[in-house]
């Protein structure tokens, strides 16, 4: 009752940002796509929508509270926002860079206006929104696991990277654009269950981790899990490093991600067997998924095969996807090569969102103007040059400073920004920012 009362003392706004998660899960689907033009989709999803709005209503309280906005907290974000819009002056694709710099100038709004939360709200406002995320993780984990099994038999509503024609089993996305992007959005839930779990463990939380886990493996995104293991070690290193916990205690969650880690093996097996489509066996998918997100260097013995199916049309891929590694590290090395072609464009940019159109200008070895650059180091440094990278990354120094005594949150600001290898651009890592803006806004003094 008292959490009921505390939340009808809530605005506009601040309800909004609680119940933001949801609409973070609806990144890709439905979309409501208008046009293409100079390298860009001219569409809304229901997370963009939902910004948009939660901007609007943000700016509102802007208006009103103005005499409380504490510049030294907002000058960085602003700066990197004015760059974005400066950078029109001499873009090579003017509508990305209002589309995009607009996008930035939305989510600074927000960033403005959860500053400008009363102090006595901010512990609740984050409670909450965290346990809705973990809530609708969990919700949206179920149905990717209910993906992998009718995928198995029908290809509605799956993406066609996620296709079971792919592997011989699906890799599921749920209302994401790809299973990179589910992969995403599921980090900062396994993280802050993991310590959960490690500071005062219960059932509920193992549940969650051991589902929401399992749907990351389901994923067979590398990007997402790299990024998971590289963020849980930093944060097991640090509550080590800094005495607060004993070592047994770190057990447990290690253990729930390796048993799901293994039911997912055996779950993408199960339904590769019962698949009707393809003639591959759930031995075959095994060796397929170890080999894949080792890279290629972990192979399994090969046995005969038993024909049991009456198809014999195989899955497309047999193991690792190097042309995926390869198209990601192709764009990143193109975005080098067209970010060095003059003095102007390595301290300027190319203007931001301007990345596909000027690799196909310089380089004419993408086969259109709509490429991205796969990795958001290179394309902040392609799109706005030395002076827009330094202002980027001082903001995430901040941010750096700002989780220097919290494990969780530098763990998962880690985790992402590992994730940023693999993936750039707005509104793909939109989630990212909104979760980063909410814990350095609503964070309180350790």
């Amino acid at each position: 009752m008292k959490i009921k009362n505390k939340f009808k003392d809530l605005n506009l706004f601040e309800k909004m940002l609680i119940l933001s998660p949801v609409a973070l899960f609806f990144s890709y689907l439905p979309n409501f796509f208008i046009t293409k033009i100079s390298g860009t989709n001219i569409e809304l999803s229901i997370a963009i929508i939902y910004v948009f709005i939660m901007a609007g209503v943000g700016f509102v309280d802007i208006i009103k509270l103005k005499k409380q906005i504490n510049i030294k907290n907002v000058i960085l974000p602003t700066l990197f926002v004015i760059w974005n819009f400066t950078t029109l002056i001499w873009s090579e694709n003017k509508l990305r860079t209002i589309l995009t710099a607009g996008l930035w100038g939305t989510l600074l709004v927000i960033f403005i206006t959860i500053t400008l939360i009363d102090k006595t709200k901010r512990r609740l406002i984050l409670e909450r929104f965290t346990y809705i995320f973990l809530d609708v993780a969990f919700l949206m984990t179920v149905l990717s696991i209910i993906q992998v099994a009718y995928g198995a038999f029908w290809d509605i509503g799956l993406c066609k990277g996620c296709l079971a024609r792919g592997f011989g089993f699906v890799r599921p996305s749920v209302f994401t654009i790809e299973p990179q992007f589910l992969g995403s959005l599921l980090l900062m839930p396994i993280l802050v269950l993991i310590d959960r779990i490690i500071n005062k463990p219960n059932k509920k939380d193992a549940l969650y981790l051991f589902i929401i886990a399992l749907s990351m493996y389901l994923t067979l995104s590398r990007g997402a899990i790299f990024a998971l293991f590289v963020a849980i070690l930093c944060y097991y290193l640090y509550i080590l490093y800094k005495g607060k916990i004993k070592i047994n205690k770190t057990v447990l969650p290690i253990f729930i991600i390796g048993c799901s880690f293994i039911f997912g093996i055996l779950y993408h097996a199960f339904f590769t067997e019962l698949n009707p489509r393809i003639s591959d066996n759930a031995y075959e998918s095994i060796s397929k998924s170890i080999n894949h997100l080792s890279l290629g260097k972990i192979s399994l013995p090969k046995i005969e095969e038993n024909k049991t199916k009456i198809t014999s049309e195989k899955a497309l891929f047999n193991g690792y996807v190097e042309r995926s590694t390869d198209e990601r590290t192709n764009m990143t090395n193109l975005g080098i090569e067209t970010w060095l072609r003059d003095i102007k464009t390595s301290l300027f940019g190319v203007g931001s969102g301007g990345s596909g159109k000027a690799i196909f200008k310089t380089t004419h070895k993408t086969g259109n103007s709509f490429e991205i650059v796969q990795n958001e180091f290179i394309s902040i440094l392609l799109e706005l040059g030395i002076i827009g990278f330094i202002i980027w990354i001082t903001n995430i120094i901040f941010v750096i400073k700002k989780f220097r005594f919290n494990g969780l949150y530098l763990s998962i600001l880690v985790a992402f920004m590992v994730q940023w290898l693999f993936f750039s651009g707005l509104p793909n890592a939109l989630h990212i920012y909104i979760i980063l803006m909410v814990f350095v806004g609503l964070k309180e003094k350790d």
